[in-house]
């Protein structure tokens, strides 16, 4: 699932390029699409329901992690993610990480999620490329899906014929040294 706080303007279309380019190479992102007059909230309860792993898109415009009036805010998203102990691949695309809310429940959350031993994508310097970021989260997530399989945790309820969205099935190598250097974990 592809969760960011989504409020128009050149962040939001940046994440939206970047599910597309998803898309284009293989994998079936989760984004919510409501338009004028859709209920977002059922939209989101079944990105929430299907995921597998989650990226969480840090901007510069709005708080990831803030605990807001919507029951279907960031919080309860990443609160939804840890309680079933789904993945988290944060993208990082401002100097301001992790993501400081201002209201307590929010900030134990983010700290929690966001702990130190995260491995997360820091595309700073590539904030305005829709592709790059998209190949780079493509190697996290088979590398995520390697682990699940060599783990023995990669069960039918990931298989995508159960409504899962879809993994190519083969592992292309590792990724490249320039590639490993986007990765950083404290």
């Amino acid at each position: 699932m592809i969760s960011a706080r989504f409020g128009g303007g050149a962040d939001e279309d940046f994440v939206r390029q970047t599910a597309w380019q998803l898309e284009v190479l293989g994998l079936s992102p989760y984004i919510v699409t409501a338009g004028i007059a859709d209920n977002f909230g059922p939209m989101t309860q079944v990105g929430l329901r299907k995921m597998y792993v989650m990226v969480c898109f840090i901007q510069s415009s709005r708080v990831y992690g803030e605990k807001t009036d919507s029951p279907y805010c960031t919080y309860f998203e990443l609160k939804s993610a840890w309680d079933k102990q789904i993945p988290v691949i944060a993208v990082r695309l401002c100097d301001q990480y992790p993501p400081e809310p201002l209201d307590i429940e929010a900030e134990a959350m983010v700290d929690q999620v966001f702990s130190g031993d995260l491995v997360r994508l820091d595309l700073r310097t590539h904030a305005d490329s829709p592709e790059v970021c998209a190949g780079l989260l493509q190697a996290a997530i088979l590398r995520l899906k390697k682990k699940k399989i060599d783990a023995g945790t990669w069960t039918d309820d990931n298989d995508p014929e159960r409504g899962r969205p879809e993994m190519p099935l083969a592992v292309q190598g590792d990724a490249d040294e320039e590639d490993e250097a986007m990765f950083e974990v404290d």
